[in-house]
Formats: C-alpha cells, structure tokens, sequence
C-alpha cells in the first residue's frame, strides 16, 4: 500500500496527509509488539485523515483496540491533530511532555474561544 515503509521490523513509517502544497504529508511512526501497537505522532485532523489512518491499520492487520500508547513528540497541529480521536477510538494511554499538554490545552481555549460570538457591549 502506498503511504506505509517498514523501516525496521515492526517499525512502520506511515504518510498523512497535510493541506499544504508544498509540504503533502507529515510522517507518523507505527510500532507493533505482537497484537498491540504504539503510534508516535498522529497526523493533522483534517478531512480524509482519519480514514488514512484507518486504512493504514487495516492494511497493516490491525484495529484501534490494539493501539496501547499513543506519544505525542509535540503540539504542532500536524503532530498532535487528530490525537483525541485515535485515543476516543482505540483507548490508548495518551503520552506527552507536561509543557506540551499545557500549550496544547492553551490552543484548545483560544479555539474555543475564537468561536464564541460575544456581544457588543451596551451604548449608553
């Protein structure tokens, strides 16, 4: 399957996909230990991501419930995007530096914020 590169015995390089022309793909690493998995990075959540990743589990034998540990080298978008759905899908223990947390819990708030639809204060 195109996309997938064993480069050691059970070390798997895996493409996914990035929305930038210059820059296609972003490269996470899949590491299988008999039935159960531990995925480095996880890709951007955009569309057709998570369908890449899924497509590359099934290629490679496996399904969600066999990702165990889920590292996350950094908060970069195209690292750390689609995290929270592999975990919610497989229940993997998700693993990254405190510091990293704590920025990317601060990116979470200014989404959420920039979403927010605020009232123009009163005129008096």
């Amino acid at each position: 399957m195109n996309g997938i590169q064993e480069v050691v015995p059970n070390v798997f390089q895996l493409e996914m996909p990035l929305p930038f022309p210059r820059l296609p793909v972003v490269n996470v690493y899949l590491i299988r230990d008999g039935d159960e998995l531990g995925l480095v990075d996880c890709g951007m959540n955009i569309d057709g991501a998570f369908d890449t990743f899924s497509g590359y589990l099934k290629h490679l034998g496996h399904e969600f419930k066999h990702i165990r540990q889920i590292l996350v080298t950094h908060s970069h978008p195209d690292h750390i995007g689609l995290s929270g759905r592999i975990r919610e899908a497989s229940g993997g223990n998700l693993i990254m530096h405190r510091d990293e947390a704590a920025i990317a819990g601060l990116q979470r708030s200014i989404a959420a914020l920039a979403r927010l639809r605020l009232a123009p204060p009163p005129r008096h």
